[in-house]
């Protein structure tokens, strides 16, 4: 039982690659609802292993390794593809700079010692979950409003402030 929360983990990761195939097909609604699938994945996969007492620093690691594809990657390259790709060299940037800040606060997530009430830095998870579904609106919006939330988005992620936990016990 105590390989569940890491198949749950692989899940996660099999949705962020899944996303990205799609959105470069230009399934970009169905991309999003896969990353979006994949949120569910990460959200089980914790509550799975603080159950079944199978918590672990090579489940942590996992953990973020799938992050990064299904709340780094996928929303970043579902942004490009949806508007930033408009802008070549700004868009490219604004992608490159999401996906570094969320591996900058994967990182910091990855050495802290333990959670004290919350987060520091908004988690890449709900970051990503956020500019998923602001992705399936950016082609009806200015491309620069898109420049300006992935910028955004990416400063919260490695900023100090801190966020709840919207952990499922």
């Amino acid at each position: 039982m105590k390989w569940i929360p890491a198949m749950l983990s692989l899940s996660n990761l099999c949705c962020g690659v899944i996303s990205i195939i799609l959105a470069f097909s230009g399934l970009t609604s169905v991309a999003a609802l896969v990353v979006l699938l994949g949120m569910l994945f990460d959200l089980l996969d914790g509550y799975a292993a603080r159950k079944l007492l199978a918590e672990s620093l090579f489940g942590k690691s996992l953990d973020s390794l799938c992050d990064i594809i299904t709340f780094g990657a996928a929303p970043a390259l579902l942004s490009y593809v949806v508007a930033l790709h408009k802008l070549p060299f700004w868009g490219a940037a604004a992608t490159g700079l999401f996906l570094i800040c969320g591996a900058l606060r994967l990182a910091r997530f990855s050495i802290q010692k333990q959670q004290a009430r919350g987060f520091v830095g908004m988690p890449i998870t709900f970051a990503g979950g956020v500019l998923t579904v602001y992705a399936l609106f950016a082609i009806h919006l200015h491309v620069i409003l898109s420049v300006f939330v992935i910028i955004l988005l990416s400063c919260l992620m490695v900023c100090t402030i801190r966020f709840p936990s919207l952990k499922v016990t």
